[in-house]
Order: structure tokens, then sequence, then C-alpha cells
């Protein structure tokens, strides 16, 4: 039935053949998106890509290309969010503004990811761009991303210089949609870390307001781990049971990660049991994602992520192949769900057997699956 409704959106954006109806489509994706409707926001997204590519619409391509890779960051499938981003940035669709838009979604990608040379060559090769030309969100985005990062490596101070840099374009332009881009959660966070409890406490009450009037996972999920981290110690521990409730509802594997890290610390300074439990389970969600840096903290030592493997391996264009295969797509499905021959299918998939050292599909799924590849 997927496979339909996408073959239907394409024949219906062909027959209207104006890039007026496709960014109604995409703004339509980007509202299912902001409303944590994934499956819904994919399938559109996914028929705009194979639709831009066959015309030549770059702008159409790059801008849902990075959407769809963040919505595979948020639901915990890295690796195809990896390989996504970094194709479309690697072919160098449109022009140099609209080419900046997937650096800085790239450079989200590889800071969730720990590949710091990578976030900062491709967020500094986005700036450099949307500064001149006024692209607000592009820098948005880009310095989020370099928010993400320092916090992963464990420097609060300097992510709370990228992320300041984030709200104050977020309160300069309006923006109460926690929907549009994730990064209360890691401002909050830091903050907590370097101790500015009051800076700590305005940003909770915003997040809350915006609990409130949307009704986000996300912001309950991250607001709810805010008020567990500045609780006294004697209701802390209540405080981070809901909080940890509510990340096991969401479709977010790595915040409930950080929640679970949080809580941990918290365990441990108090001398309470728990602390390695929690730590462990932390860090086996942080493999599964690939997320090194994350997984470092929760064990305290230096530890290698199974998913970083994979993307070292494996092409960005053939880590695509492996996601869609994986999933259960056909050589034909998979064709068309990447807008490219099945001989290409075919000569990627030879690749990846090699790579990875398997011989059927069944065992490449489960070697891509048993390291957390599809968390949602």
């Amino acid at each position: 039935r997927l496979m339909t409704a996408r073959k239907t959106h394409l024949r219906a954006a062909a027959s209207v053949g104006t890039t007026e109806a496709e960014h109604l489509v995409q703004m339509v994706a980007m509202a299912h998106t902001y409303r944590e409707r994934w499956d819904r926001a994919r399938d559109l997204l996914t028929g705009v890509i194979q639709r831009g590519r066959v015309v030549g619409a770059s702008e159409a391509v790059a801008l849902a290309s990075g959407v769809l890779a963040e919505i595979s960051v948020r639901t915990g499938r890295w690796a195809e969010a990896y390989g996504l981003i970094r194709t479309v940035v690697d072919e160098e669709w449109g022009d140099i503004g609209v080419r900046s838009w997937p650096r800085a979604y790239l450079a989200r990608v590889s800071a969730a990811l720990g590949r710091a040379e990578e976030c900062r060559a491709e967020a500094a090769a986005a700036l450099e761009v949307a500064g001149p030309m006024g692209l607000t969100v592009v820098e948005v985005w880009a310095e989020s991303a370099l928010g993400l990062l320092e916090l992963g490596r464990g420097h609060p101070q300097e992510a709370i210089v990228h992320l300041d840099r984030v709200a104050e374009a977020w309160e300069r332009g309006g923006v109460a949609e926690p929907g549009a881009l994730w990064w209360e959660g890691d401002h909050l966070d830091a903050l907590v870390a370097c101790g500015e409890e009051g800076r700590a406490k305005e940003r909770l009450c915003l997040l809350e307001r915006a609990v409130e009037s949307t009704g986000r996972g996300y912001a309950a999920v991250v607001a709810a781990r805010g008020r567990a981290l500045l609780a006294p110690d004697e209701d802390a521990e209540v405080r981070f049971a809901e909080a940890v409730q509510r990340g096991e509802a969401f479709a977010s594997p790595f915040e409930l990660g950080r929640t679970l890290l949080a809580r941990s610390r918290y365990r441990q300074r108090l001398g309470l049991d728990g602390a390695a439990s929690d730590a462990e389970r932390a860090a086996a969600l942080f493999d599964a994602l690939g997320a090194v840096d994350w997984a470092r903290q929760a064990r305290g030592r230096d530890g290698e992520a199974g998913r970083l493997a994979l993307i070292d391996q494996l092409t960005a264009a053939e880590l695509r192949v492996a996601m869609s295969v994986a999933r259960g797509l056909t050589n034909r499905e998979a064709s068309i769900d990447l807008c490219v021959s099945t001989k290409t299918i075919d000569y990627h998939l030879g690749n990846i057997y090699r790579k990875l050292g398997v011989r059927t599909r069944t065992e490449m799924a489960a070697r891509l699956l048993g390291a957390g590849t599809d968390q949602n």
C-alpha cells in the first residue's frame, strides 16, 4: 500500500507540473513532522524527492531530503539519515544557497553521530553562505548542530555559546513550535550542567508553555527531564521516574538514552541503587544509534558504537540501499524508493555484501537491524 501511495503521489505531482504544488506538499509534510506524524511525513517527502530527481527540481530535493533525514534522526534511524543527506550534499544539487540547507542538515546528523570534523566543516560551509544571504533558518540549524556536538563531547559551556544564538533567533522570530527544531533539550541540559539554574528555569518555563499549547511529545519528554534535573534531591527520583516513563512512550531512543543517563548521574551522586543499570541501558541505546560521544559519557570511558562502524564501511549510496532492503523492500521497490535503476541496486548490494561479509539479504538485514538500525 505504501508503494502504491507513493506512485499515486508522483502521478499527481507530474500532472500538475508546478513548483507551487511541490511546495504545498512540502509544507504539509513539514506540518506532519512538527506534529510528530512521522509516517505521513515520510511518505510525502519521499514522493517529493522522487519527483524532484526526475525533473531536476534541486531545491525540492535538497529541502525534502533534509527534513526526511531529520525525521530519521528523531526516530532513531541515524545511519539512514546520514546516507540520505550525505548523498545529497555530495551531489551538489542546486545553487549555493540551496546547497546550504542540506549542509546544515548534515551538520546536525554528524553532530549526533559524534563526527566532529565533518560537523564543523559542514556547519561552517552552511554559515558562510547563510549569513550574507540572510538565511536565518540555515544559520539556526548549523548553530544547533555545533551546540549538540559540544554537548555530546562533554563541553556544555561551549554548547551554550551556540545554543544561545539559536535561542536569540528563535525568540526574535517568535517561534513557539517545539517541533520545528529539537534544540530546547540541548540548551536546557547545557545550562543545568554549567550551574545556570536561573536561566535553566526560565527555559523550562517557556518549554512547559509549549507543551501546554502544542502537546508535542518531544517537548513533554524534555520538560520532564528538565524538572527532574532542577528538582531538590528529595524530589528528583519521582521526577526522573516520570521523565523516563515519558521517554519510553515516545519514539525517540536518543532522548530516552539521555534521560536515563541523567538519572544514572543523579543516582550515582547520591549513592542510590540503579545508577549502573541506567548507565548500561543508556549506553546500549547510544551504541545502537551510533552516538559514540554519548556512549562514552554513559560508560565514563572510551567506547565505539556499532552504527559508526557501519557508516564508515559503506558509502552514503550503499547505506541508503542497505536500509531500504533491510526494511523489506524488493530490489524493484528499492529502485523506486531511491529513484535509481534496479541495476544500480544490484551493484550496490554486491558491494554491501562484500564489505559486511554477508551472503544474503537476510544476513545483511540481521547485521544492520542487530546494530539498532531501525528503532521506529
